[in-house]
């Protein structure tokens, strides 16, 4: 099986900020499970039209690489299903294509509208859909074959260990409550300001240890897993998400989760208690935040480690391909 990925960009390539290297691992994991990819890089971040521009590039290369299944990840990648070539195509969408990216003001921005009508579009002519959650299917026009698939977590990078050695390896203080922030602060979907007034509010409260919101961005996964064993809580105030990988993989990492009620969130933590969902208030977030600190059981998320291993969603996907090969060899 020859596997062609269609990608928006790469963590190599050198842009700032690059906020999809699940799709890196995705991929990484794909390989290393025996199935032979290339990768072709639309390199969209520096130009958009390169989606359109390069669509040529890539009909060729599905000829003359004798591509079984082209793996498009962004709706925009997968232009090319709307164009006739003799191979399945599968679409996985990240969320903001198919769901919209938000103003500060929690409404959906211009650009978002116009992705999800794009998005829309692309989608009744790929031969099979990957979304990350029930709220990204709903979304989905009527009669669209999909899997719902979260991206799954390395969980030889993501696992539990001793929060007091990983505050040592990290030089932060033992005795300080973290809530850890693990998003861009500047990306107003993110809602960092509500973070923010929440824990105002918990320094309003009489605690008898020092409360900080710790903010965190940009950093390798194995740096950000060890600051997931050292923080007390991951605190997510978005106005809309996919299947935020953060939330998965502090899951992987025993660390309970407080969320506002976006994309797979409630699913994913459900039973992982203290975990919950909050409300945009920032009076009840800090409530909340104080109830999860003064827990006073042991976490052990085995079941959400085991459910979210890289290896068990890289088989649903595997199998994807193997059934639309199947399929279309059949027609042929």
């Amino acid at each position: 099986m020859k596997v062609l990925m269609l990608v928006g960009g790469l963590e190599n390539d050198g842009k700032e900020n690059y906020t999809q290297p699940f799709v890196d691992r995705q991929i990484e994991a794909i390989k290393h499970a025996g199935i032979k990819v290339i990768t072709y890089n639309f390199k969209g971040w520096q130009k958009s039209y390169n989606y359109f521009l390069k669509l040529p590039d890539v009909r060729r290369l599905i000829i003359n690489q004798k591509i079984d299944v082209v793996h498009a990840h962004y709706s925009y990648c997968a232009f090319i299903a709307m164009l006739k070539v003799p191979v399945p195509i599968v679409v996985s969408l990240m969320g903001s294509d198919l769901l919209g990216t938000f103003t500060p003001g929690g409404k959906v921005s211009f650009r978002g509208r116009f992705d999800r009508w794009i998005t829309q579009k692309i989608v009744r002519f790929a031969d099979w859909i990957i979304v990350k959650s029930q709220r990204m299917a709903n979304a989905l026009p009527l009669g669209v074959p999909y899997t719902i698939i979260p991206n799954g977590v390395n969980t030889e990078v993501f696992h539990p260990g001793d929060k007091r050695q990983a505050r040592k390896r990290l030089g932060l203080n033992a005795n300080t409550r973290y809530i850890l922030f693990a998003a861009n602060p500047n990306n107003p979907n993110k809602n960092f300001m509500l973070a923010q007034k929440s824990i105002e509010f918990m320094n309003r409260i009489n605690l008898p240890w020092k409360v900080e919101l710790l903010v965190l961005y940009g950093k390798p996964h194995w740096e950000v897993a060890e600051y997931m064993r050292a923080a007390d809580v991951l605190l997510m105030t978005s106005y809309s998400e996919g299947s935020p990988n953060v939330v998965k993989e502090a899951l992987c990492c025993n660390l309970p989760v407080i969320s506002t009620d976006v994309g797979d969130v409630a699913e994913q933590i459900q039973g992982a208690i203290p975990s919950t969902i909050v409300p945009f208030e920032p009076k009840i977030i800090a409530g909340k935040i104080k109830e999860v600190l003064f827990y006073n059981k042991t976490v052990d998320f085995k079941d959400h480690r085991k459910r979210l291993d890289q290896k068990n969603t890289v088989k649903q996907i595997i199998d994807i391909y193997q059934n639309l090969i199947n399929n279309n060899r059949s027609v042929v």
